[in-house]
């Protein structure tokens, strides 16, 4: 996958200016000018069997099955997000909870009966190892059953910083 990434270096996205998606002056902003860095496109290039294989993955599949059930499908196609030292962050986002105070019934988390019911599932996968403090992928655990939308000052990483997890990786994993 890495070998791939790097044939297509010349296809990312850098999000400079309305594109970034965090709170200036925010501990998620970065030093407020290295931009992220996105790159799609993978499933369709020659190289991006790693990709394609990632979607039906013997390890992945009973997780699939167990939190969106069987014939579930891709709802967006994937994206790679790169970052260096100073590149922005994101702002939590998803959740059950909608701006307005509303359900958001396209990102429901529900059980009943002993089934979980998920209407949408984000799969990470790292090409890279990430330690402790390097940034990355982070949840708000528990927000998945939240009744309640989540403060902004939480979403833009400004309060209870102590109650984010990001987790530590290894490639592959």
């Amino acid at each position: 996958g890495n070998k791939a990434v790097d044939r297509h270096s010349d296809d990312f996205k850098e999000r400079h200016g309305e594109l970034r998606n965090t709170k200036e002056g925010s501990p998620l902003s970065g030093d407020g000018s290295t931009p992220r860095r996105d790159l799609g496109g993978m499933l369709e290039w020659e190289d991006g069997g790693t990709f394609r294989e990632v979607l039906a993955h013997p390890k992945l599949i009973p997780y699939y099955h167990l939190l969106l059930g069987e014939g579930y499908r891709m709802d967006h196609l994937p994206l790679l997000i790169s970052q260096v030292d100073g590149s922005e962050g994101f702002c939590l986002h998803g959740g059950p909870i909608k701006g307005d105070h509303e359900p958001n019934f396209f990102l429901q988390y529900d059980v009943k009966g002993g089934v979980i019911r998920n209407s949408l599932l984000a799969v990470a996968v790292q090409l890279t190892d990430v330690a402790a403090g390097d940034g990355g992928f982070a949840v708000l655990r528990g927000s998945h059953k939240a009744n309640f939308r989540t403060p902004e000052s939480i979403v833009h990483g400004q309060e209870y910083q102590d109650r984010l997890f990001q987790p530590q990786t290894e490639a592959g994993d």
